[in-house]
């Protein structure tokens, strides 16, 4: 999830669901949006989920989907929460990380391929400042700086430099266990995509690995071979925060400005182009020159908070307005709301805004919405209303 108030943080990014940090400050500190399921943390850290809840993503100790938010089971309060394609991951206020959900490549990171419908601890003793889930891997920043990752690798997307993980039964390449990024880089922010990851080093260069077929990586051309380590962005840009969606990344540069590569066939790269040829392999500046505190990448479409509150969509998907769904440049979220953090899913896009309540809106077909209707779409931001956390046991 991004927030406004990392204009000031040393930690920000995006996924599929994307990059949180420790910090309980507001009635909503933390809220993500996935494939097909959300989660939020109340104001004293405990977790909410809605939506899919096949191979227990939802941390409810059951498999059953839900259409409102249900409790996340095992009583640990926390910090920041990130969705990714099947599966959920969270940090105690201490840094301490927690999986639940599908885990066949290993991207519960707890040294096994067993699901989890209860938070389960991420193997090992290492300290996160920042986690980020993405399609079927995970990712994260310890308190020195370095970065992990865990989960599928078949396209490189964990950057340890292998292709095939050594902690995983054949024929999956991944890793069960969290491996270290192969770089002597430290990092501020980290986004674990589709099938890739990037990062933004402390010294402001944007990074990227796993797959290009896209040119998501934005390393200068396209390659369908996987980059195995982190591969610098081609672009004298030094950026604050960085996104990973499906098939493009989108960053944010430290003068408050939007850049996007990759692939934009449905006007996901806010360039004011869409179709077959709107692929782009080095970041191109998001057209109208907002100033942005940050950015977030679903599959086909990209949300942005201006430094002003206000958000703004562009791409195919949940865009908040009901005049259109498509949009090549940024358009604002209708209804005059103003955001503390967005979170784009792969076609649902949830905020918390500055008084505390959570927004959702977009596809609804398994309830990620969380707005207790059957209804299969919602243009519209729609309040999302957690239960009390002392009246559910």
């Amino acid at each position: 999830m991004l927030r406004r108030s990392t204009l000031v943080a040393v930690f920000i990014a995006a996924a599929c669901s994307d990059a949180v940090g420790p910090t309980i400050d507001r009635a909503w500190p933390s809220l993500s949006a996935g494939a097909e399921h959300t989660c939020a943390l109340d104001g004293v850290g405990v977790a909410f989920c809605w939506g899919q809840g096949a191979s227990g993503r939802l941390g409810n100790g059951a498999d059953t989907s839900t259409r409102a938010p249900a409790r996340v089971s095992g009583g640990i309060r926390f910090a920041s929460i990130t969705v990714g394609g099947t599966h959920t991951c969270a940090l105690t206020p201490q840094g301490r990380a927690y999986c639940w959900g599908w885990n066949a490549f290993g991207q519960l990171g707890t040294g096994s391929d067993a699901n989890s419908a209860v938070p389960a601890p991420v193997a090992g003793s290492l300290s996160f400042t920042v986690l980020s889930a993405g399609d079927q891997h995970t990712c994260g920043i310890t308190t020195g700086g370095v970065a992990y990752c865990w989960g599928d690798n078949e396209i490189g997307q964990l950057g340890d430099s292998a292709s095939v993980g050594t902690s995983c039964p054949a024929p999956f390449p991944c890793s069960q266990i969290p491996v270290h990024v192969s770089s002597t880089l430290h990092f501020r922010s980290i986004s674990a995509g589709g099938y890739h990851t990037c990062g933004v080093a402390t010294d402001g260069k944007a990074y990227c690995w796993g797959w290009d077929w896209d040119g998501q990586a934005g390393i200068g051309y396209f390659t369908d071979a996987p980059i195995s380590v982190p591969a610098a962005v081609s672009t004298t840009l030094r950026f604050d925060a960085i996104t990973a969606g499906a098939h493009h990344t989108c960053a944010v540069t430290t003068q408050q400005l939007a850049y996007c590569w990759g692939g934009g066939l449905y006007g996901q790269l806010g360039n004011d182009s869409s179709g077959s040829y709107n692929y782009v392999a080095t970041p191109v500046a998001v057209v109208g020159g907002v100033r942005f505190a940050a950015l977030t990448a679903g599959d086909n479409h990209t949300c942005g908070l201006a430094v002003n509150g206000g958000g703004l969509c562009w791409g195919t998907g949940p865009l908040g307005t009901a005049v259109t769904q498509v949009s090549t440049t940024p358009v604002a979220v209708a209804g005059g709301l103003r955001f503390e953090a967005l979170d784009a899913g792969g076609q649902h896009q949830c905020g918390v805004s500055v008084d505390g309540p959570g927004f959702c809106w977009g596809l609804n077909t398994i309830g990620q919405l969380g707005i207790a209707s059957s209804e299969a779409w919602r243009d519209l931001a729609s309040v999302v209303v957690l239960p009390p956390s002392e009246a559910v046991p």
